[in-house]
């Protein structure tokens, strides 16, 4: 018995040193690109700085191999959440406290608001628990009406832009983009990210799971019409990566750490590619995967955090909120603008400018630390929740119908705004009607 603990101990710590050691390589990778590839001199404009600190490098790799030491590893959607997380924001904000001069107020946040969320994740839901009587619903093929509604809204923005707004130039996305955008209705900008993060995802992971091979190939062919007509580069990554992230959770359910050291792996390719790109070796006339993997996905979210928090957290001017009110206010109310534009008239000096970010810097914009708290809470019972649809379906397709909301809340929107309007509630009404495929190889959650 006690060599049988001996060996799972050992095990346990191997998979455990193999994470830390790839989450501090992402992390050195990403300050290599930040201090020595010409990133600062490009991008200083939107407010990167260049205040290296050794002593702060040396304070945030601690940090870095603490949280990495005392997060599990397991094939859950809420344990995979928790390490994106760790991946998308607490790792690109350290990087801002070492190297950019973030503010010691940003970074207690940022801990404040991720610490929350993973002991969440760890606590236990009794009435989550519980075994209920599943909810009854007819056996109908879902899956071939939601790629029957995307078709439609696919047919509904190509009667608003025409052939004249078919791009496949990824290049040339924002040349095409606010043209765009004025001749959409507003139906439209509720139903494309309904399209985008969840219905296509959703179409794809389904044909996969069932081996109707050509179902997910045209589901893919929508995603990128709809990449073509909105100019929504995320569109494109989230259509491509889907089939990537389904096969590798599944082939990898009693070994999640190889998952995790997988997306490791992918995230350092891109890392050295974005140092190549900056250095326009990159056969390419723009920084494609520079400005869009490294700038945009991985430093802009934990960048516009820092702005949030600055804003809402040290402006006289904003100072009637924070631990004095005890519930969520409306900024826009006193400034005539949503929260989003504020920032970006401040730092982008355009009010047009929806700076939206994720459930930390939104969640300080509302309450301070407590909005901070309340949204982390709601974003950890989003990922429990999914937990349970992964004992129906496996944690592999949870996580990919999940994964547009789930990041859209980590990163770039208001936690309520996904849950409401951004596809989040609608995605979990999908796992919740959609039968249980018998005798499929699950991951189980």
């Amino acid at each position: 018995m006690r060599q049988d603990r001996l060996v799972s101990w050992i095990k346990l710590s191997s998979s455990k040193l193999s994470v830390i050691i790839g989450y501090i390589s992402i992390y050195i990778m990403a300050m290599i690109v930040y201090t020595k590839s010409g990133f600062i001199e490009q991008w200083a404009n939107y407010g990167f700085q260049d205040e290296f600190s050794f002593e702060r490098v040396i304070i945030t790799l601690v940090g870095l191999c603490l949280f990495s030491l005392v997060l599990p590893i397991a094939p859950k959607f809420s344990v995979i959440s928790i390490h994106m997380a760790l991946l998308l924001i607490i790792i690109p904000s350290l990087l801002l406290y070492a190297c950019a001069g973030a503010s010691n107020n940003f970074i207690w946040v940022t801990i404040c608001g991720y610490t929350t969320f993973a002991i969440l994740i760890k606590s236990k839901y009794r009435f989550l628990n519980k075994n209920r009587s599943q909810i009854a619903f007819p056996k109908i093929d879902i899956t071939n009406i939601v790629l029957f509604v995307v078709v439609g809204i696919i047919i509904a923005v190509y009667s608003k832009v025409g052939a004249k707004g078919i791009n496949f130039n990824i290049l040339k996305v924002y040349e095409y983009r606010s043209e765009i955008k004025s001749s959409f209705p507003k139906y439209l900008f509720y139903l494309i990210p309904w399209a985008s993060k969840v219905m296509i995802p959703f179409c794809i992971v389904n044909g996969l799971q069932r081996q109707r091979y050509l179902f997910s190939f045209l589901s893919i062919i929508c995603g990128v019409l709809l990449f073509s007509l909105t100019g929504q580069k995320s569109t494109l990554a989230i259509t491509f990566l889907i089939p990537i992230f389904y096969y590798l959770i599944k082939e990898n359910k009693r070994k999640p750490q190889v998952t995790i050291l997988a997306i490791v792996l992918i995230l350092n390719i891109a890392l050295i590619l974005s140092f190549l790109d900056f250095h326009q070796h990159y056969p390419f006339d723009k920084t494609l995967i520079g400005t869009f993997f490294y700038r945009r996905v991985l430093l802009i979210p934990a960048l516009l955090n820092s702005f949030y928090i600055e804003t809402f957290g040290t402006s006289e001017s904003f100072r009637y909120f924070s631990d004095k009110i005890p519930y969520f206010r409306d900024i826009s109310k006193t400034q005539d603008m949503p929260i989003s534009n504020i920032i970006g008239m401040i730092y982008f000096n355009s009010s047009d400018n929806s700076a939206n970010t994720g459930w930390i810097g939104s969640g300080f914009a509302q309450a301070g630390y407590l909005g901070v708290i309340l949204y982390s809470s709601l974003l950890a019972f989003f990922c429990r929740i999914g937990d349970i649809f992964a004992k129906k379906h496996g944690s592999n397709v949870c996580f990919c119908v999940l994964a547009g909301p789930l990041l859209g809340m980590i990163t770039s929107s208001d936690t309520l705004t996904v849950l409401l309007t951004h596809g989040g509630g609608l995605a979990l009404i999908l796992l919740l009607i959609l039968p249980k495929q018998n005798g499929a190889n699950l991951s189980r959650g």
